[in-house]
């Protein structure tokens, strides 16, 4: 409840610069705990859960389980509904997704050098755990943060199809865009679209059905001067700074995290397998291993889905980016 709290309130009042983020997050989750709703800011709630989380939900489900089976080649792992614990994994992520691109995501102004420097908040580059990771992504479990990672490729992915649809009827400053040429500028409309939050993510993929209004609404965005500072940077470097991780803390000193139960606060089993009982100390390795894992979303599923010997070798062969 918490951070659907989270997500309606930076919806509805982002902050607006990096200390007003720092002060939001400095108390996020336990402000939330507390806070008193209005009836309107309910029925608000209500209306959003299902007009956009419960459809997205749905659709990454499907999309996800599908990648998952012919990932690993077996087919009938399409056909496994799904747990009411899977769906409740997607569903924080997508609100958790939804929070993260209302803090960090597309605003004019916000990211300029004088006041906002993303490489001061997550520095992707520092094997110490630098105070600013606790910003954001060290406010949840590894396997948590990872399922953000997941619903944003998946993002990313359809709205690279998108891009690619579209190709032809694209320009940029009045000249065709092509995006397996232009790749810097498409790299930053992709960030940028990806970093706009679930209601585009929602009309483009489900809610829009004419060809030509969706052509529009991706031309704006390719006219679109702003810039998105929301999960552009590496997975990687989040581990550090996780499990009670400090300054003076050899990395990789955590107890370790072997699969207990399919519970939503433990982590998954593919995670467990992934860490070999969860160290997650040697990290810098596995940049391309683990976009693949989250391309068919390894930290959503219950053991059910991945106790089968092809989706342990699918997890298996990361194992060998480390």
């Amino acid at each position: 409840m918490q951070d659907i709290i989270a997500a309606h309130q930076t919806a509805t009042s982002a902050p607006e610069n990096k200390d007003q983020i720092q002060r939001f997050l400095s108390t996020y989750p336990e402000s939330q705990i507390n806070h008193v709703l209005t009836g309107q800011q309910l029925v608000y709630m209500v209306w959003y859960h299902f007009k956009y989380i419960l459809p997205l939900r749905n659709s990454y489900f499907d999309w996800a389980s599908h990648k998952l089976a012919d990932s690993s080649g077996i087919n009938s792992l399409a056909r496994i509904p799904p747990t009411q614990t899977e769906m409740l994994r997607i569903t924080k992520a997508l609100y958790r997704y939804q929070l993260g691109c209302n803090l960090f995501g597309t605003e004019p102004d916000m990211f300029n050098e004088a006041s906002f420097d993303i490489d001061e908040i997550f520095n992707d580059r520092s094997a110490i755990v630098d105070e600013k990771n606790d910003w954001f992504l060290r406010k949840f479990e590894p396997w948590d943060v990872e399922a953000i990672f997941c619903i944003y490729r998946w993002a990313g992915s359809f709205y690279e199809e998108l891009f690619a649809y579209h190709r032809g009827d694209l320009s940029i400053d009045g000249e065709r865009f092509h995006p397996d040429e232009d790749v810097v500028e498409f790299t930053e409309k992709l960030d940028i679209l990806s970093g706009a939050g679930l209601p585009l993510l929602y009309n483009l993929m489900i809610g829009i059905t004419d060809f030509y209004a969706i052509l529009y609404t991706v031309q704006q965005v390719l006219d679109d001067p702003y810039r998105s500072a929301f999960l552009e940077w590496d997975t990687r470097f989040c581990y550090n700074a996780f499990n009670g991780h400090h300054e003076t803390d050899p990395l990789g000193s955590e107890p370790p995290l072997p699969f207990t139960s399919d519970a939503v606060d433990k982590p998954p089993l593919a995670w467990t397998m992934l860490w070999q009982n969860g160290k997650v100390s040697d990290i810098g390795h596995l940049k391309h291993g683990i976009q693949s894992l989250q391309s068919w979303g390894f930290v959503m599923w219950d053991s059910e889905r991945t106790q089968y010997e092809g989706v342990r070798a699918l997890v298996g062969r990361q194992w060998k980016w480390r």
